[in-house]
């Protein structure tokens, strides 16, 4: 890796250990802030100095991180209990999901749609062909390899490249 990515990948961790101080001021994990507190004593230097030795104390704590995490024994396991997997699933107390309405019933009885108008040009290096149908002669000539064509919403038509494009979408 080549500094400028190292240097990076630092200024990343020095902001994210940055925002772990500003909630630690705030009074989460005193024990973590009492500790950042002495190396910030200890090494008297630049702001940047010290951001960087708290985070690798932070880094080094190791196991003591996990402390507070319960313990998760093979009964309460999903994959090693079948009973669990035979339960049904929790019961939601928030709002009712979305759900798409059935096909047959639509929601106004005249639905209105809009017709847009065909298109088949060139803007830039994009060929655009849009809202055709029932058209089976649509030619694009005059194609470069540099070139994209955009293809929306065309319906029983026929369109036809003669060149090369580098995409078709």
């Amino acid at each position: 890796m080549s500094r400028c990515y190292i240097m990076a990948d630092m200024q990343n961790l020095v902001e994210r250990l940055e925002r772990a101080v500003g909630r630690l001021k705030a009074g989460t994990h005193r024990g973590l802030l009492q500790k950042q507190e002495r190396l910030h004593r200890c090494n008297s230097g630049s702001d940047e100095s010290a951001s960087r030795s708290a985070l690798f104390a932070q880094i080094n704590q190791g196991e003591s991180i996990t402390h507070a995490l319960k313990h998760v024994s093979d009964d309460m396991k999903t994959h090693k209990n079948p009973a669990l997997n035979a339960q049904s699933a929790p019961v939601r107390s928030g709002p009712k999901p979305f759900s798409a309405s059935k096909p047959g019933v639509s929601a106004s009885p005249n639905p209105v749609t809009k017709k847009e108008p065909a298109l088949l040009e060139l803007k830039g290096k994009k060929w655009r062909v849009e809202n055709q149908e029932n058209v089976s002669n649509l030619v694009i000539d005059d194609t470069e390899l540099k070139q994209v064509a955009y293809i929306f919403k065309c319906v029983n038509s026929t369109l036809q490249i003669k060149g090369k494009l580098t995409l078709l979408q």
